[in-house]
């Protein structure tokens, strides 16, 4: 299983001395920087393709709280990806204590730094992320999951 530890910092706490939502972000962002490492998809890879990796979605599940100062452990799942190759979502599960704490489900693309768009995912990409745990529920995505957010049937 791909995982990464971080330690709780006072700046990652909320009014409530809690784990920030956004801190939950920062350290899922550091957790898939360091991922892309390694697996060979590092900072001199994406420069030279000229392509970036692009948030679409993120949508997170709290389910115990995080305290200061303690460790948390981030885990990384592939969930799926599209017939096209051009969507993939991916699942962090933060614990705490050994304790789930929270999960993040996120769909992203890949961005052409040049073309300014959207473009399918080059093969070496694919093939990296393919070494990836799957998850539980891992499967091909669907037209209809990738836009059921944003689409509203009557």
């Amino acid at each position: 299983m791909k995982k990464h530890t971080f330690k709780i910092r006072w700046q990652d706490l909320d009014a409530n001395r809690h784990v920030a939502n956004t801190s939950y972000m920062s350290l899922g962002i550091d957790m898939r920087m360091f991922l892309f490492e390694s697996i060979g998809l590092t900072q001199a890879y994406f420069e030279e393709q000229q392509i970036g990796p692009v948030m679409l979605r993120e949508t997170y599940f709290y389910l115990k709280e995080i305290m200061p100062f303690s460790e948390v452990t981030i885990n990384l799942q592939l969930v799926g990806i599209s017939e096209d190759k051009r969507f993939m979502k991916l699942r962090h599960e933060y614990y705490s204590e050994g304790e789930l704490s929270a999960v993040c489900n996120f769909l992203f693309v890949i961005f052409s730094l040049e073309k300014r768009k959207m473009i399918v995912a080059p093969e070496q990409f694919l093939e990296a992320m393919e070494q990836l745990d799957k998850a539980e529920d891992y499967g091909p995505l669907t037209k209809d999951e990738i836009k059921k957010p944003w689409i509203n049937k009557k």
